[in-house]
């Protein structure tokens, strides 16, 4: 996520499980931006875009969005889907929010998570845009202190990156 970090502030990438690639040496990449759009900082985007497990659901109720916090739920599904194999929300529930009278299914991580995690997951799929972690509050959580190779942390490891630490 450190070299898409800058992007990321500027286009909405319509993150989903099957576009993110691991390669051998560690590194995850982002592939696919056929359905990403530019969006200026403030500006509010309309339209359906992306696979309905991983749509926020301001996009699923047809309400404007910005970009960073549409990507910040999807990073979210896709944390849950690599921890519990398997999505937080069935696709009949993702329906649901598309009425204005029934809500998102209340976010619920396995218990088996450590706290950290738990936290982390719970501030990311926020059905709340306003209330959703950020992506400085992401780089910024205590999950990623058990992570001490984490880029971001080691300015040494991430000083050729503009705006990293």
């Amino acid at each position: 996520m450190v070299n898409v970090q800058p992007f990321l502030l500027t286009i909405c990438l319509v993150l989903q499980l099957q576009n993110i690639l691991y390669s051998w040496d560690g590194t995850l990449k982002v592939a696919d931006f056929g359905l990403a759009r530019c969006s200026v900082p403030g500006q509010r985007l309309r339209g359906y875009v992306g696979t309905l497990s991983f749509m926020a659901p301001e996009i699923l109720r047809g309400r404007g969005y910005s970009g960073p916090p549409i990507d910040v739920w999807a990073s979210g599904i896709i944390l849950h889907s690599l921890f519990t194999k398997r999505y937080p929300f069935r696709k009949r529930e993702l329906r649901k929010i598309m009425s204005p009278f029934d809500g998102l299914p209340q976010y619920h991580p396995p218990a088996w998570l450590s706290k950290p995690c738990t936290s982390l997951l719970s501030s990311m799929v926020c059905e709340d845009a306003m209330k959703r972690i950020s992506l400085q509050e992401i780089m910024n959580h205590t999950w990623f202190e058990h992570f001490p190779g984490t880029p971001w942390r080691n300015r040494s490891q991430c000083e050729h990156i503009d705006g990293c630490c």
